[in-house]
Order: structure tokens, then sequence, then C-alpha cells
């Protein structure tokens, strides 16, 4: 009989197995990308909100998104949100006239939900029409596509697309970003596509949502994982969601280092919010699951050694796990190089993923180490990742004088400013 300890191990051996295979088959059922194929949503349906900081080091991914919706989207409404004290405000006021988008300020006194909830709460508050799609993107990702617009259904009020990472400036980070794609094609294929229910979260990269779910559904709250916290809420209400083929392109981290800091971020967010009772039970198991093997993975080889001593004795059961672990191998390096061998070709694509695994896997082992020593950052603040292609003195937004940002022209006050009545949602108070 085994020791309850090896059963542990074995149990967490299967785990990753399993994370690795169990949804591997549904990946040729997704359809991906395309175009519109029907009747498409007009710009009087649609609108599109890209919510943003506005810091130095995400303008140069931002103009990227904002130039591709204009140029992909011709005479759809796009709205920018930011907040008060964001440093580039005037920046954007000037990119407004330029592109044509619909810039709202969150007001210092507005008080319902933190970090990027609450600019996302405001702009529900004031601006959404219950009637409309809304489709709610990063200050760095855009769809690759409009096939969206042909698939959302009024039977279905909220659906996410496949995540499609773009290379920064550490190949390693974009590889590790991969498995991003790899997901959106097994297990959120499985969760939203076939299931209807967000049980491993959602991503605020193309949510795409009609106003009366936002209005009945609050996005306010304290987390810093408001994606998942709302993928909660969502299954609390009954609420279904769809997957939608369009693939919205997102610009991977310029480092390892910030690379974890964006893991760090997630997974601490999640356990905390888990430990507080936030998650129903599915949702509390799917990514209970994920956050074990992550909590696990520094101390992943030692379990391995261990089962394999622990089983020496049976050469079948060794044989299976020798499968297993060249299963897990091979999973590995495709769920890291799918991207790279879309966009590079199959044979480099893959050749890059097989000889950088090592380097990948270390670090991935790095990772909750990383978020260990930082938790009480992370956690006291919302994390905001350089995005910015070039060195600040090279990049042309920023050639202006330096310091604190100037008066808001009156032009973005005007749209920054709400309503005269003040909605009963500002009386609730946080994430009510």
């Amino acid at each position: 009989m085994p020791s309850p300890l090896l059963l542990i191990a074995l149990g967490l051996v299967g785990l990753q197995v399993w994370s690795a295979l169990s949804t591997l088959a549904l990946s040729p059922l997704a359809r991906v990308g395309g175009g519109c194929r029907g009747p498409r949503r007009g710009p009087g349906e649609v609108e599109f909100v890209v919510v943003t900081k506005a810091v130095p080091g995400v303008m140069d991914a931002l103009r990227e998104v904002l130039e591709s919706l204009s140029r992909r989207f011709p005479g759809y409404r796009v709205w920018v949100v930011t907040d008060h004290d964001s440093p580039c405000l005037e920046t954007l006021s000037l990119w407004r006239a330029e592109l044509g988008f619909s810039l709202v300020v969150v007001p210092r006194a507005y008080g319902r939900g933190r970090y990027k909830s609450r600019a996302i709460q405001y702009f529900i508050d004031y601006y959404v029409d219950e009637d409309k799609w809304y489709v709610f993107l990063d200050d760095d990702s855009y769809p690759l596509d409009d096939g969206f617009l042909c698939e959302v259904s009024d039977d279905v009020p909220v659906y996410n697309g496949h995540i499609y990472p773009r290379r920064g400036a550490s190949l390693l980070a974009w590889l590790v970003d991969g498995t991003r794609y790899y997901h959106s094609l097994t297990r959120q294929r499985l969760a939203l596509g076939i299931l209807h229910k967000p049980i491993y979260g959602l991503h605020g990269e193309l949510l795409i949502a009609r106003g009366w779910v936002l209005k009945r559904i609050p996005f306010a709250s304290d987390s810093i994982v408001e994606d998942t916290l709302y993928a909660a809420r969502l299954i609390r209400a009954g609420i279904p969601v769809g997957m939608v083929s369009t693939r919205v392109s997102i610009l991977s981290p310029n480092s390892v280092v910030d690379l974890w800091r964006q893991r760090a971020r997630w997974q601490l967010g999640v356990l905390r919010d888990m430990v507080r009772g936030l998650y129903p039970l599915p949702l509390a198991v799917a990514r209970g699951a994920d956050l074990a093997l992550w909590l696990a993975a520094p101390i992943s080889p030692l379990v391995w050694a261990y089962v394999i001593s622990g089983l020496k004795a049976h050469p079948h059961s060794i044989r299976l796990l020798a499968a297993l672990g060249l299963a897990l191998y091979a999973s590995f390096a495709a769920s890291h190089g799918l991207v790279a061998a879309r966009e590079e070709g199959p044979l480099r694509g893959l050749a890059k993923a097989l000889l950088a695994a090592p380097i990948l896997t270390l670090v991935h082992y790095l990772s909750p180490i990383y978020a260990a020593f930082n938790a009480r950052r992370i956690l006291g603040g919302f994390t905001i990742i350089d995005k910015s292609r070039a060195p600040p003195r090279l990049a042309p937004w920023r050639l202006g004088p330096a310091g604190p940002a100037s008066p808001v022209p009156a032009v973005v006050e005007v749209l920054a400013g709400p309503p005269q009545a003040t909605p009963l949602a500002l009386q609730r108070g946080l994430g009510a």
C-alpha cells in the first residue's frame, strides 16, 4: 500500500498531467478568426471601451490600440476611460482631436470601486445604454478581425474571445504567453463555448457585454483581479457567457520580471478573493486547481523524483509515468510554441519552444517564489507593467516638458462630466 505522502505526490502529478492534456481534444473544434459571416451589428449597436491608467509606460501600446480600432472599425464609437490623475491626460486630449474617440475622465470624488473596476463602474453608471453591446479592451489589446460583430446573440449577453499575444521585447515572455492562446482553444472553449459558464474566469481583453447586464451586475470591487471576480458574480446570477471566434491581440511583457509581476498579481489576487469566499464552487475548484499547480511549481522536480523512487519496484507504473511525463513535456512545448508556430511557421516556432523549454520551465518554477517575496507590494496596489516599445527619450509623444500633467482642456471636462442627477449606484458604496 503506498504511503499517504506518495498518494499526495501522485495526486499532484496526476493534476499536472490532467491540466495539460484533458481539454486538448477540444482545440480542433474551435473556430478561430475569419471575419463576419452573416448579419453584422452596426455602429449604433456596438461601442468600444478602452480603459487605461494613461501612465507613460503604456502610451505606445495605447496609441497602437486606438489606431487599430480607428482603422478596423470606422464609424463605431470608441470610448477611452481614464482617471483624473492620469499623468498623460493632456496627451489623450490631443490624440482625441486626431483619432476621434470620446474621452471620459473619472473624477476624484467618485468612490465606487478601486483600481480598474472603479473606472469601468463609473463608465457603466453614467454612459452605458442597456440596449447596446460594449466591447471592453485593455490599453494594449485590440481585435484582429470583426467576426464577433456577427456572432454575438441576444440569448447570451456576455462573451470573451481568444487571447493571442504579440511579441514585446522579450522572446521568453512571448513564448510563456503562448499558453494563453492554448488555454483559449482548450479549457476556455470548454467553459464558455460548451458549458457557457466562466469557471476559469474571464479576461478583460475583448470582454463583450450587453448594457443591461452591466447595469444589473456591478463591476465595482476592491479586487486586483476584477475580471475574475466579475465572472464569479455572473455565475452566481446565472448569466450565460459565450465565446466568439475573434482573436484579440495582446502585448506580451517586455521582460521576464514584468511577466512575473503580472502573473503574481493574477494568482495572489485570486488567492485573496478565494480566501474571502467571493467565488462560487465551480470557479473556486477550477481556479483553485490552477493555483495549486502554480504554488507547487518550484517543488515539481522533487515531487516527480519522489514518485519515481516510490514506484521503482513496479516497472509497469514506471513505464506509464514515463509516458505521461513525455506527453506532459510535448504538451508544454506545444502550448508555449503555438503562437510562434502560427507566426513564424510550424518548424521554426515549435523548434524555438522545444529548445527554450528548459528555460521556460525555470521561469515557471521561479514565478511563485518571486510572488512570495513581493506579495505585500503586489497586493497593496494595482500592478501596471511597462508596455513601451522604445526608451523614453525616443518616444515621440514624450518629447514635451516633463513634470505634472497640464490642466485638462475644457473639451475633455465636458465629455468627462456626469449628468446632473447623481445615480443611486453612487450611494451604495463599494461592490454594491
